[in-house]
C-alpha cells in the first residue's frame, strides 16, 4: 500500500501543479490567506510571480472578472443541473483514495493535507478543525468528493462539513470549532 499511496500523493501534486499553472488559485493571485495554498515546489517563485502578474494583466486588460464572477455567481445559485462531482473536476475516480480502515495513520497524514491542497488549487475554500484527526477528516473529504459542484476561476466554492451545532458535529464534540463561540 505504500508505493500506492506515494503513487497517489504524486498525481495529486502533479493535478496541483497543473492547475495552478492553468488557472492560479484566486485567494493566491489577490495575495488573501488559505493556509492550503501553499506554492507547489515545482512552480519556482519566478514562475509564480509571472503566473500571478499574466493572471492579473489579463484582468486588468480585459477586466472579466467582474462580470464573470457574477455569472459564476448565478451557475452557483441556479444549481446548474449535471454538474461534475470533485473527483471529475479533479481528474480522478473515486476508488482511487482507499477507504479509511485499509490505511495506517502516517498515509492518512499524508493524504489529508493533500487533498485540502488540491481543493484548494480548485478554489474549494473549507474550514476543518486544525486538531481533528486525519482518519475523522478523510472520510469526510472523500464523501464530499462524491458530491457535484462547481469550480470557479473568479472567486470561491465555500464547502461546510459541520452546521454549527456541536452535538452534530461530523468532526465530534471535542474537535469542534463551532463549540467555542
Amino acid at each position: 500500500m505504500k508505493a500506492y499511496i506515494s503513487q497517489l500523493l504524486q498525481d495529486i501534486e502533479t493535478t496541483i501543479v497543473n492547475r495552478w499553472r492553468r488557472h492560479p488559485p484566486h485567494f493566491w493571485r489577490h495575495g488573501l490567506f488559505d493556509p492550503w495554498l501553499i506554492l507547489p515546489e515545482a512552480i519556482s517563485e519566478e514562475e509564480a510571480e509571472r503566473l500571478r502578474r499574466g493572471a492579473m494583466e489579463t484582468e486588468d486588460i480585459l477586466n472579466p472578472e467582474a462580470s464573470a464572477s457574477i455569472d459564476e455567481m448565478e451557475k452557483w445559485l441556479d444549481g446548474e443541473p449535471g454538474e461534475p462531482t470533485m473527483f471529475g473536476h479533479f481528474g480522478f475516480e473515486p476508488e482511487a483514495f482507499p477507504p479509511e480502515n485499509q490505511l495506517s495513520d502516517e498515509e492518512l497524514k499524508a493524504l489529508v493535507p493533500a487533498i485540502c491542497r488540491l481543493w484548494a488549487a480548485f478554489n474549494f475554500s473549507f474550514v476543518i478543525p486544525e486538531k481533528a484527526p486525519a482518519r475523522i477528516i478523510y472520510p469526510l473529504l472523500l464523501g464530499r468528493m462524491g458530491e457535484p459542484a462547481m469550480v470557479m476561476k473568479f472567486g470561491c466554492t465555500g464547502i461546510e462539513f459541520c452546521d454549527y451545532e456541536p452535538e452534530r458535529c461530523p468532526f465530534g464534540w471535542e474537535y469542534c470549532n463551532c463549540r467555542h463561540y
